[in-house]
């Protein structure tokens, strides 16, 4: 992770100083801007507790037409 490194922490560091400036409401959502002219469209979905995540995202990268699956976790805290 590049900023972990130019700031010489290790990145579980970095990951929970983001969670908590999440959690605290300094940062209010996370985005992504891709460069690909062949991204069709991007796919969320939220599944119930204690649901084998790995086991759903391997589910859903085998259906045709899909390149990349991520997993995210964590709490939503607002509707935008």
């Amino acid at each position: 992770m590049e900023i972990a490194d130019e700031l010489k922490v290790s990145e579980g560091t970095i990951r929970s100083r983001v969670r908590k400036l999440f959690e605290e409401g300094v940062i209010q959502s996370f985005t992504i801007k891709t460069s690909s002219k062949n991204v069709k469209g991007h796919n969320r979905g939220q599944i119930d507790v204690n649901v084998n995540t790995s086991e759903v995202a391997n589910q859903i990268a085998k259906f045709d037409g899909v390149s990349e699956v991520f997993e995210v976790t964590g709490r939503r805290t607002s509707s935008r």
